[in-house]
């Protein structure tokens, strides 16, 4: 039994000695390795902003959730069991976008990390746009930093945009949260 480990319902890992990963049908689980909470947030949330920058970029629009809580997870067996998957899972399919959002009872404590980290920016406050059609102010993956200013690697992720509205809708909701975030980056420390 792992506590306080992290998941995101809807992506894989970058660092696979500080987050691991679980494949169930088209749901990824990504988790903290290490045995510091504080340490698990970052290391999660960074590589889940860089997997969703690099599903952008491979033109595969994700969506996830993060989550935190206690888990019993056996990587042998592919066994997971644990409120924050179910809660990170559910969360996630609530979303009208490509993006990933903090579970919103979790987000003091990524806040309180993340802005102590190096790079802040990886989460921030937005309204994000959600299936039920209003929008709801969460604490969000800022994963758009890293494109660099190419808002035309989103417009070519949702192929098949034109023909369907709700492929529409998510490309356009992407693209806003795009635009919200590029004042930011250009602030940062990113190219």
């Amino acid at each position: 039994m792992l506590d306080d480990v992290l998941c995101l319902a809807g992506a894989a890992p970058i660092d696979q000695e500080m987050v691991g990963s679980m494949v169930f049908s088209d749901t990824i689980i990504l988790y903290g390795r290490t045995s510091e909470l504080d340490m698990n947030v970052f290391a999660v949330t960074v590589s889940a902003s860089n997997l969703l920058n690099a599903a952008a970029r491979r033109g595969l629009p994700i969506r996830g959730s993060l989550s935190s809580g206690a888990l019993l997870i056996d990587e042998n067996k592919t066994l997971l069991v644990g409120v924050p998957v179910v809660r990170a899972y559910e969360h996630q399919q609530t979303q009208q976008w490509m993006g990933a959002i903090v579970h919103p009872e979790c987000e003091a404590r990524f806040s309180a990390v993340m802005s102590q980290s190096a790079v802040p920016e990886s989460v921030l406050l937005y309204r994000a746009p959600m299936k039920s059609g209003p929008r709801l102010k969460y604490l969000c993956v800022g994963w758009t930093f890293r494109l660099a200013g190419n808002r035309s690697i989103l417009e070519g992720a949702f192929p098949g945009a034109e023909n369907s509205h709700d492929v529409w809708a998510k490309q356009q909701n992407t693209l806003a949260f795009f635009d919200y975030c590029e004042p930011l980056r250009e602030r940062s420390r990113y190219p």
